[in-house]
């Protein structure tokens, strides 16, 4: 590997990998869900949360690395892990062909039973290596499967090697049941013979391991992972071996949030409830629940990955040191003047956009009395800092004029001796990103992130977001031509942020839903992520590091809110709970936030500071599939219209679109 991040999925790593890189949350093994609790939990959450690999952490083959004899690790756990992944059913075979819907459901029953049920005894098998229990134990195992499958005892096989014989005759009837599915379409035929009820071979075989000497006090977990991979008929079934579940079986299911389809199950129309037969852990919740815990576990993650690529502690903590810029004083003054370097002989950016702007509005004389008054070279922080109070002046009705661009300097100014009251210490704190923000655009830069801080704030939650980044960003640097893992000093900005971009488009790609929906979540997130950016980088932004919106919601049409809808359960928004009320009466409205890994496609900052309030005609323009592009450009430039200089108003932007 180029780097310790470039095996980003628990699904493309290995036993012993899995557990080298497993980390606790909270340091507790259980702080999230337990696996060996009777009652069954779904873990849930958006792509990346780390399911998989906790729900491995938690197999037989993981719990059988951790002590010498197997057995005595399942004991001290309470809890033998069955892990299986329901793509590994590949439920798309058992649809169509010719076949009715209910021959099918019957079909996919009888086989999710017998494949179940041989995971549990292989795995029962692979105990009985160590333990070694007498036939008479072993036996009960062998005759509660064949009275399960309704089959005399003889049928099974050699009784002398009861497992081995049980393992052989359900891997045949398996492959036979696999073959007629397989091949229906060929033969017009689905020929399975259906050899027991639903759900009493699992159930059944459970309970009769429940009898091996050191099994009866451990429970048996069915630990399904990739459960959006079931159709909803298929969950139905699964829900209803929740619901008759019989101990000591119990299931921890893992599934992404919009892949749990239903709770429907096959007993009498009863759905299974929260709280009654199942209880629910979004597993970015839990993170998200204890934000510092969360920054620890990843500093962990990254450490355990870096220990194993043969950095050893020191050395990995240094390594993370190098996500930082170097020190620098209040003002970044260090770092802007670099990046502004190549306009040291002329007027910068903003300056120009600044006498233009002026020049448009009075003349060319009272644009350089402006740009003069408000020239503040050594700092160009301050300085933009005081374009933006002249901008605030000027939209609030005072003349652009070089009378107000000093009245803007001096409000700055004591920021330089450490004199600032209240008023300006807030402003500067609130506006000091978006001003760092602006003089990297206008210096043709893609705005900066860095620090292990906020690449973890930028993962949304979700540790694989935080690994994709690190594995861009040192690709990068790798070809760059800098020492990523054995070198000193600061990774370089431009890395940083070719890698934070490029992870942020392959978030859009990977989480966006797939086919024509997807496309229009990408248009929608699109538009958004410009409209947010036209808030940021205008000459009066009119929110603070701008990134959420809120809407009433009142009137909007089926087609836009099922494209939020979408974005919000696929992971590019993130619905804010509780909302927010309305600024002008007590009604609330609902709250979005793009999703943190989406921000730098736009240069925007993470988090929930800002919120723009979207009326109907702008969130129609976003949102609806139906609204040309042109019919949003609009929009978004009656927005810049009215937070730009001379700052005039469009007042009916609802004209564009209806």
């Amino acid at each position: 590997m180029r780097s310790p991040f470039d095996v980003t999925k628990a699904v493309d790593l290995n036993d012993p990998q899995i557990e080298r890189t497993y980390v606790t949350f909270g340091g507790r093994d259980r702080s999230i869900v337990d696996p060996a609790s009777a009652m069954p939990q779904f873990l849930t959450g958006l792509k990346g949360g780390g399911r998989t690999h906790l729900l491995r952490h938690y197999s037989y083959p993981l719990q059988k690395t951790r002590h010498e004899r197997p057995l005595s690790q399942v004991q001290a756990d309470g809890y033998i892990g069955i892990y299986f992944r329901c793509g590994g059913l590949n439920g798309s075979r058992f649809r169509g062909k010719g076949q009715s819907e209910e021959r099918w459901a019957t079909t996919f029953a009888y086989y999710m039973d017998i494949w179940i049920t041989e995971l549990l005894i292989a795995t029962i098998a692979d105990v009985n290596e160590s333990e070694h229990w007498h036939d008479e134990d072993v036996s009960k195992v062998y005759i509660a499967v064949a009275q399960a499958l309704q089959t005399p005892v003889s049928g099974i096989g050699e009784v002398a090697r009861p497992l081995t014989a049980i393992l052989e005759y359900l891997t045949q009837l398996r492959r036979e049941i696999d073959w007629a599915v397989n091949n229906a379409a060929h033969t017009g035929r689905l020929d399975v013979q259906v050899r027991s009820n639903p759900g009493e071979l699992i159930f059944s075989a459970a309970k009769s391991v429940s009898t091996l000497p050191g099994f009866e006090n451990v429970t048996i977990t069915f630990l399904a992972d990739e459960y959006e991979n079931l159709t909803e008929d298929q969950q139905v079934y699964f829900n209803t071996l929740i619901r008759e579940k019989e101990a000591p079986s119990t299931f921890l299911v893992g599934g992404r949030s919009w892949g749990i389809r239903t709770h429907r199950t096959l007993s009498a129309g009863e759905v299974n409830k929260k709280g009654s037969e199942y209880e629910l852990y979004p597993i970015d919740s839990a993170y998200a629940s204890d934000p510092s815990e969360y920054q620890n576990f990843c500093r962990e993650l990254i450490m355990r990955r870096l220990t194993a690529f043969d950095l050893d502690e020191q050395e990995s903590a240094s390594w993370i040191s190098r996500l930082s810029f170097e020190a620098d004083d209040r003002f970044h003054t260090k770092r802007l003047h670099q990046l502004l370097i190549r306009y040291a002989a002329l007027e910068r950016p903003y300056l120009v956009s600044l006498r233009n702007a002026v020049r448009r509005a009075k003349d060319s004389g009272v644009a350089s009395d402006v740009v003069n008054a408000l020239s503040i070279p050594d700092y160009p922080l301050i300085e933009k800092l005081a374009l933006l109070r002249f901008y605030q002046l000027w939209a609030g009705g005072q003349e652009p004029s070089a009378e107000t661009a000093s009245a803007a300097r001096k409000f700055v100014t004591p920021l330089l001796d450490g004199s600032e009251d209240r008023e300006l210490t807030n402003f500067f704190k609130q506006r000091k990103s978006d001003a760092i923000a602006q003089i990297y655009s206008e210096a043709g830069r893609q705005t900066a992130y860095a620090g292990f801080t906020e690449l973890v704030s930028l993962s949304g939650f979700l540790p694989r977001n935080l690994l994709m980044t690190l594995k861009y960003v040192s690709h990068w640097a790798q070809f760059h031509g800098e020492n990523v893992f054995r070198g000193s000093g600061p990774i370089s900005e431009r890395a940083l942020s070719e890698g934070v971009l490029e992870a942020s488009s392959w978030y859009l790609s990977d989480a966006k839903p797939l086919g024509s929906e997807g496309e229009e979540c990408e248009i929608a997130i699109r538009r958004l992520g410009q409209y947010l950016r036209s808030i940021r980088y205008a000459n009066k932004p009119s929110e603070i590091d701008v990134a959420t919106f809120s809407t009433s919601m009142t009137k909007v049409s089926p087609g836009a809110l099922a494209v939020l809808e979408r974005c919000v359960s696929h992971g590019l928004l993130i619905e804010v709970r509780g909302g927010r009320s309305a600024r002008n009466h007590g009604a609330r409205h609902r709250k979005f936030q793009l999703h943190p890994m989406l921000t730098p496609m736009w240069g925007l900052r993470p988090g929930r500071r800002g919120d723009a309030t979207l009326d109907r005609a702008t969130f129609e323009a976003i949102f609806n599939p139906k609204v040309e592009d042109l019919a949003f450009q609009q929009v978004r430039e009656a927005l810049e219209v009215s937070l730009n200089a001379p700052f005039r108003i469009i007042t009916d932007t609802k004209d564009l679109l209806f």
